[in-house]
């Protein structure tokens, strides 16, 4: 016992090869941190990020418009883009949806709506169609209403079911200011486009 104690005790033998060993090298960020260079391209890159912010978050001038090409290419590219025009200095007053009128060969119809999630975490999954749907009652977005009423059409007409005409439809009204008493006001409802599978037109 005392012999085999001596063994295990003694440096390089099995007992002392079954400690951990280093892996050796470093990570990718870690190599980059240590070196000289990797440290100067990190600074430059923060130096660049905040100065870029700081130029988006300037309110109108002659300095903004002039460097903001640049700068939104690059806000954009890196995610950081905000327009904080939605809260100040004059938010929208306008509370604006878009809903399809989908209607079918046997005379039946039905409405359609942009999908939207819970309000907790289901927001991140459906705010595209938020924007898209805000985008479609100006002309920006135009070209995007037939593919969009085409769409439906197709996704609609399953089971048997044919479609045959689909109107994109914007509904709008006054927001009204905060603490107001009483019903919000009417909709005033336009036609956005229409599809008329049936003659093969559009407008």
């Amino acid at each position: 016992m005392a012999r085999e104690a001596e063994t295990l005790d003694k440096p390089g033998t099995a007992g002392a090869s079954a400690a951990p060993h280093s892996t050796g090298g470093h990570s990718p960020q870690e190599r980059l941190e240590a070196s000289a260079g990797g440290r100067w391209l990190l600074r430059a890159f923060l130096a660049l990020t905040v100065t870029a912010v700081v130029v988006w978050n300037f309110p109108g001038s002659g300095i903004r418009t002039g460097v903001l090409p640049v700068v939104d290419r690059y806000m954009n590219a890196t995610g950081l883009a905000q327009n904080w025009k939605v809260f100040a200095p004059d938010p929208t007053d306008t509370t604006s949806e878009l809903v399809a009128r989908i209607e079918y060969a046997d005379g039946t119809w039905e409405q359609w709506r942009p999908p939207r999630g819970s309000d907790l975490v289901g927001e991140y999954r459906t705010y595209r169609w938020a924007i898209f749907a805000d985008r479609q009652h100006g002309e920006v977005w135009r070209s995007l209403r037939e593919p969009l009423a085409r769409w439906l059409a197709r996704t609609h007409g399953e089971g048997g079911r044919r479609v045959v005409k689909v109107e994109l439809i914007s509904r709008r009204r006054p927001t009204p200011p905060p603490g107001t008493d009483g019903p919000p006001p009417p909709w005033e409802q336009s036609t956005l486009f229409i599809l008329d599978l049936s003659s093969g037109t559009r407008r």
